[in-house]
């Protein structure tokens, strides 16, 4: 059975392709109204060419042979022919006056032919087929026409009892008589169906005024507007049984089937806005690509959609994805809406796609924003312009210990210390209201009248139009801090104090110890020269020592000194002309105890070098004296020291003291110009030969004279001193 109902849909489906291709009009034929005239007569002669000449044909060879009905025949077969041809031509009018005039002068032809056979009853029937070429007359002209076909069709039945012999009048009332009624009513019904078709032409201008209308829109529009055919999903939905259970269930269980049929539908048309939203260049590059914007997301959005508008919603909106032609995803808003005229088939759907990607990624930066505030451990307080507060975060809680509930209505007076004056207040405000931000600190009091310190930033909030809506304030809780600077400036005030005690006590002491060991070493000296009795050599080796010891106790104690003058800021540069070389002749005592210690001590006076330049005599020889005995302490015999001034560039003039002693490692380099600070600092050192203060006061006088000192050294080579201070002349004074 189902094999036979396959086979008769075959056949009927292969009668309807041929039927179309033997009465489809010609291209150029535009008009849907004049296209049907035009299919209807070439099938009205498809079918009367057989049906018509066949039984002629019988008829012409079963009787007698009639040389009239064989041009007949022969007149009638051309005339259909060439009204078939010029039906399937732009000609199709004259197809159909050629049909419609032939098919008039029949009878009348035939009874002029042949008059034997049309007497009495016969002739009255000869003239009745005059009613369906009437008819035929309505199907294949225009209105317009109509009318003229049928009075001609008059004049010409009124002719014949003149131009017929033996027919009268009498015997043409009873079928005129029809005729001229079937006529009349042809005529009416011509003029309401010129009525209707212009009403139907109107309406088709109309349709096609807003079809260009919606056009113009549609490709206009601002948002992204598609139009796709999704006639074969359709089919399929209607194929399904209608329960959202039942057709929930098969997409469930079969979610592929919906997107791939979805995948396969076409793009029919596209407007400017979509084509820039895909990155397409052109509308023909979108449809051919169509499928490589469409993401499994967008396919199930549609999906969705389109089974909401199958299940009888009208609109349908969701967001999805896409991806543009570059490959570029986007966060898209899809709404879809079955054209008007379409909702069976469902060939034209439109879809209006808006890219909110920039909303989105806002959303997110908004959603980020909101959890960065809300997990602050600053507090952050938003108010309106009068100061009443509309948000606080978590940390606002904590801090004052009201709660939000507690806090949103309330001005921020709600936390007012009273330890501001009026002024301080009216700063504030004064600063925010201009549009400024404040930042600053106040005392605060929480909810349990508790009182803390914060440290404020408030800025105000400003809208698309640059105008100022709202202030928000973050804010820390500084009180902690606020504990440790007063305890540290505590601290500081009692170091203060106890450093200039120290440095008071250290000059009075250095003072006090300076007459004992001046005396110690006079007398030393007076014995070593003989005074009062030659020494033994003994004796002369033990006063050595006594005169070495004192001399670095002196040493130690001139170092002190010097120290706290410079701490409690009592150095002061008197600024006079000297001549370089009197620094050399100052050191004579010194260099002549290093030589005879065994050291080779040189000095050299670049020739360069003024004779006579500006300064501190004093403080510069003690810069110098400084680095000479730092150089003897730690120079062994036969070690050499190098004492050089020198003219460095045009601007400055140098102080170098170099040895051949054990050197500085390099970790020590970034300490030993500290005070109390040594290469070896420990206590059970083998040479207890220094204070570790020669170098800081160095350090502290060349800096007060606007030098540098730079030192070059290396464990066991020896060490370079090199002190750079600017050159003043003595004409400059």
């Amino acid at each position: 059975m189902s094999e036979k109902h396959s086979f008769l849909k075959r056949l009927s489906s292969l009668w309807f392709r041929l039927w179309e291709h033997v009465t489809e009009p010609h291209p150029s034929i535009v008009d849907e109204n004049v296209r049907c005239r035009a299919r209807t007569l070439a099938g009205l002669l498809v079918v009367l060419l057989p049906l018509y000449i066949l039984p002629e044909v019988i008829r012409t060879f079963r009787g007698r042979y009639e040389t009239g009905s064989f041009l007949s025949l022969i007149g009638s077969g051309l005339i259909f022919a060439s009204g078939y041809i010029l039906s399937r031509s732009r000609h199709h009018v004259i197809g159909a006056w050629l049909t419609l005039i032939y098919f008039s002068f029949a009878p009348v032809l035939g009874i002029l032919v042949r008059p034997g056979r049309y007497f009495g009853d016969e002739f009255a029937n000869a003239l009745v087929w005059s009613m369906p070429i009437l008819v035929m007359g309505v199907i294949l002209l225009s209105p317009k026409r109509v009318k003229w076909f049928v009075f001609a069709n008059f004049g010409l039945y009124l002719i014949l009892p003149i131009i017929l012999p033996g027919v009268t009048f009498s015997q043409m009332l009873v079928p005129f008589g029809r005729i001229l009624a079937v006529g009349i009513l042809l005529i009416v019904a011509a003029h309401f169906q010129q009525r209707y078709l212009a009403q139907i032409s109107e309406q088709g201008r109309q349709v096609e005024s807003s079809e260009i209308n919606y056009r113009n829109f549609f490709n206009e529009a601002p948002i992204a507007l598609v139009e796709i055919d999704l006639s074969v999903f359709k089919e399929r939905l209607d194929n399904l049984p209608r329960g959202n259970s039942v057709l929930a269930r098969q997409i469930i269980e079969h979610p592929d089937v919906p997107r791939h049929m979805l995948s396969q539908a076409a793009l029919v048309d596209a407007n400017l806005a979509s084509v820039e939203l895909f990155e397409a260049g052109d509308k023909e590059a979108l449809q051919k690509n169509f499928s490589k914007v469409v993401t499994p997301e967008f396919l199930d959005t549609l999906r969705n959609g389109l089974l909401g508008l199958w299940n009888g919603e009208r609109r349908y909106h969701e967001e999805t994805t896409c991806k543009t032609l570059q490959g570029k995803q986007k966060d898209i808003s899809e709404r879809f809406a079955v054209a008007s005229g379409y909702e069976e088939s469902w060939k034209r759907v439109l879809v209006s796609i808006t890219d909110i990607t920039a909303r989105k990624e806002a959303e997110l930066t908004s959603r980020k924003l909101v959890h960065a505030v809300e997990s602050s451990a600053s507090s952050v307080v938003i108010t309106n312009l009068d100061g009443v507060i509309e948000y606080v975060n978590p940390a606002f809680s904590r801090m004052t210990g009201y709660t939000t509930d507690e806090a949103i209505g309330q001005k921020t007076n709600l936390l007012k210390s009273g330890q501001h004056d009026d002024e301080f207040y009216e700063g504030l405000w004064r600063t925010i209201e201009q549009g400024n931000v404040w930042q600053g600190e106040i005392v605060n009091r929480r909810k349990d009248e508790s009182l803390y310190w914060e440290s404020q930033l408030i800025s105000p909030v400003r809208d698309e139009a640059g105008e100022v809506t709202h202030y928000v304030a973050i804010k820390d809780d500084v009180s902690q801090r606020k504990e440790m600077e007063h305890a540290l400036a505590l601290a500081h005030e009692e170091a203060l104090v106890a450093s200039d005690l120290k440095t008071q006590l250290l000059a009075n002491v250095s003072h006090d110890m300076r007459t004992p060991l001046g005396a110690i070493l006079g007398y030393t000296e007076m014995l070593q020269s003989g005074v009062f009795d030659p020494l033994t050599k003994e004796q002369m080796e033990a006063t050595r020592a006594v005169s070495a010891s004192t001399q670095r106790l002196l040493d130690f104690v001139n170092n002190l000194l010097s120290q706290s003058q410079i701490e409690i800021g009592k150095v002061v540069l008197k600024l006079t002309p000297f001549e370089p070389a009197r620094l050399l002749e100052t050191m004579g005592g010194e260099i002549s105890l290093a030589r005879t210690k065994g050291l080779i001590v040189e000095t050299e006076i670049d020739p360069e070098l003024p004779a006579r330049i500006y300064g501190d005599y004093y403080w510069l020889g003690q810069v110098l004296h400084n680095l000479f005995s730092n150089a003897t302490k730690f120079t062994s015999p036969p070690g050499k020291i190098h004492v050089a001034l020198m003219q460095h560039d045009e601007d400055n003039w140098i102080m170098r003291v170099s040895d051949t002693g054990k050197g500085i490692p390099k970790n020590a380099q970034e300490y030993i110009f500290e005070s109390f600070r040594q290469v070896d600092g420990a206590p059970n050192r083998a040479e207890l030969t220094g204070s570790g203060l020669g170098l800081s006061i160095v350090k502290h006088l060349v800096t007060l004279m606007k030098g540098e000192i730079q030192v070059e050294s290396e464990a066991g080579k020896g060490s370079v001193f090199t002190v750079i201070l600017p050159l003043t002349l003595d004409k400059e004074k």
